[in-house]
């Protein structure tokens, strides 16, 4: 399964990639790190929470 979600990632990638310019991909690029780092956040703040109030 690890390998198949990989791939699959890789051909998103690809996909949203093709015909944008490099500024755009880069801008996409971080545009999406930051949608990742605030979803690990909100995972860990959860996370402390549920700790909290068991």
């Amino acid at each position: 399964m690890t390998e198949s979600l990989a791939f699959s990632i890789t051909a998103i990638a690809v996909g949203i990639s093709k015909g944008k310019e490099s500024s755009e991909i880069g801008l996409l690029a971080n545009i999406f790190t930051q949608i990742g780092d605030t979803l690990a956040t909100i995972a860990a703040a959860k996370l402390e929470f549920e700790e909290e109030n068991k």
